[in-house]
């Protein structure tokens, strides 16, 4: 249907809109050269620096992009800015063409685009909404002194904490929780414009804040936010245990970019994605990163000091380690084998424990296909907290049906 719409509205454009602008459609398909993507394929000869260059072109041409809809705009006028992306580095990117460009946010909101229970969405780390921007031309200040990025913080974190609260109670979670943050955070830097960072240049002089460093406190509202939902305001989280909850409890998924896998990092505990590797919590890939399975975690005796799923262990330095340790074990030697395991240890009794279960059971997906569980772990404990721990509160699975066949557009198929 999709295919049939997007042929049908070029053939109008090009018959119309060709008769009054006929050298924008002199091509069948869009210039490649000119779009504004980064593609650091353009700059494949500058070696190293194809993905900084693809970068700052990009922003370039959005920025001049919107300098161009600022011209054209009345003073009265509104610039509606429709966006979906996951990825830190293109919000970054579009907030700071916005800026350049001399306009304002005056509010967002996020608009549901993604049909619900999707196998296609399944066990992937997909935004579901598309982000609302709706911008107005920005005043020229009255030269009133430097705004820095320390003088606006508190009005950023009460703007993000506000909309994920307002989201959060409106059904909106995950990846999409997150993005509902961003249009506010930038609305506070674009009403304060020009902003300068906390931390000045090489040479010692003020330089522009980067959005990013504004979605980072925003990042934080949500993160102390979902926390307090998945495990409660009291419990106590190590770093390393705070990260594998937030991942699942934001993505949703076991793969998520690398990029926002760092900035979730810095925001738990300033940890990085070295660390988490080490550690045998992620699996770096080429722009990704993985959460690796219980079983992947598993060490030999020559590592049994690390982290990591370790079955003789005595004591264990993060929660997480002796929560997969016991789903190893039930998978592997069955739930009676895991009850000695959490005998042993005292864990159906130690608080941290629970409440790492608890957390992990309402944020990972409890979603399954034809019957089995798309996230395994989540099977396991389903079974695990029926059995041993009665006081986890276990949230209702769902059954992903099959996707219903699309038909024609023009009902000729």
């Amino acid at each position: 249907m999709y295919a049939e719409l997007a042929g049908f509205f070029y053939v109008w454009e090009k018959r119309t809109l060709g008769r009054l602008v006929p050298e924008y459609f002199v091509g069948d398909q869009t210039d490649k050269e000119n779009e504004a993507v980064a593609n650091p394929a353009r700059f494949a000869a500058m070696g190293r620096r194809k993905k900084e260059l693809a970068d700052l072109d990009y922003e370039a041409k959005m920025t001049a992009i919107f300098a161009e809809a600022r011209r054209v705009l009345r003073d009265d006028d509104v610039l509606s800015v429709m966006f979906t992306h996951k990825r830190a580095e293109a919000w970054d990117t579009l907030g700071m063409g916005l800026l350049q460009a001399g306009f304002t946010i005056e509010t967002s909101w996020p608009v549901n685009t993604e049909k619900e229970q999707s196998l296609h969405q399944a066990n992937l780390n997909s935004a579901a909404s598309t982000i609302m921007l709706v911008c107005r031309k920005r005043e020229a200040t009255n030269g009133s002194g430097l705004v820095y990025l320390d003088d606006i913080e508190q009005e950023i974190r009460n703007a993000a904490r506000a909309a994920a609260q307002r989201f959060q109670h409106d059904g909106i979670d995950g990846v999409d929780l997150l993005l509902s943050t961003y249009g506010p955070t930038l609305s506070v830097i674009s009403q304060n414009w020009p902003v300068y960072s906390s931390v000045p240049d090489q040479d010692g002089k003020d330089k522009l804040l980067r959005p990013e460093d504004a979605l980072d406190l925003a990042r934080e509202e949500v993160v102390q936010l979902r926390r307090s939902r998945l495990v409660g305001k009291a419990a106590h989280v190590d770093d390393m245990t705070d990260f594998v909850l937030l991942s699942w409890d934001i993505f949703g998924a076991r793969e998520f970019p690398y990029d926002t896998a760092r900035l979730l990092a810095l925001a738990v505990g300033g940890l990085d994605v070295d660390q988490l590797e080490r550690a045998k919590i992620v699996k770096k890939k080429t722009g990704t990163v993985s959460l690796l399975k219980p079983s992947e975690r598993l060490r030999r005796d020559a590592d049994s000091e690390l982290p990591g799923v370790r079955t003789e262990a005595e004591k264990f330095e993060y929660t997480i380690d002796a929560v997969d340790t016991a789903l190893y074990i039930a998978e592997i030697d069955g739930m009676p084998a895991a009850k000695r395991f959490l005998d042993k240890h005292g864990f159906t009794a130690e608080s941290g424990f629970i409440s790492t279960v608890q957390g992990l059971v309402n944020a990972i997906p409890r979603t399954r296909a034809k019957g089995a569980w798309i996230i395994p772990e989540a099977g396991l404990l389903d079974t695990l907290c029926t059995l041993y721990f009665p006081t986890v509160t276990v949230p209702e699975s769902e059954d992903l049906a099959a996707p219903a066949v699309q038909g024609s557009l023009f009902g000729d198929d």
